[in-house]
């Protein structure tokens, strides 16, 4: 089935000339795509990392109402596809009833960060962040940090502690 290709691309830069913000022109792209979801012709709806530019609660509640409201009308599905990447476990969890969720495998060697860019089913069980930064030289205390904090978060959201 042909599909419309509804793709907004969006830089990581504040609009200053338009007097926008990274936050202001993502939301009015977003709910373009959600007038554009409203009709009968299915489109093909990409996302990274919906609603970067906000707090994690509300990026995380954002984006859940926004991707339901994309493939749902009341409990029938819509004809449109939608492929949304995001690093956010609760988002996933969310979602899991009315997405399928695959990731990229990769591999974190000493020259840093390699995906095999096979895609896998399921949600993804490895994180990067932390290693990369002492890949890429943060002083000693800072990577101690942030793996003491990410432990700490971890057992407050009842989540194993994954990582490298």
């Amino acid at each position: 089935m042909p599909f419309n290709l509804l793709v907004v691309a969006l830089a990581g830069l504040t609009l200053v000339v338009s007097g926008k913000s990274y936050y202001i022109v993502e939301v009015e792209a977003v709910l373009a795509m959600v007038q554009a979801s409203t009709g009968t012709a299915p489109h093909l709806f990409l996302f990274d990392e919906l609603f970067r530019g906000t707090n994690a609660i509300e990026r995380i509640a954002g984006a859940e109402a926004v991707l339901a409201e994309l493939i749902l009308d009341g409990s029938r599905f819509k004809s449109h596809l939608v492929l949304a990447a995001t690093h956010d476990g609760e988002l996933v969890d969310l979602l899991s009833e009315i997405y399928m969720p695959y990731h990229f495998g990769d591999e974190l060697g000493p020259d840093g960060l390699i995906f095999d860019h096979r895609l896998r089913q399921g949600a993804t069980t490895t994180r990067n962040a932390i290693a990369l930064l002492r890949l890429h030289g943060a002083p000693p205390a800072l990577v101690t940090r942030a793996l003491q904090r990410a432990a700490v978060l971890d057992r407050q959201r009842g989540n194993a502690p994954a990582g490298r």
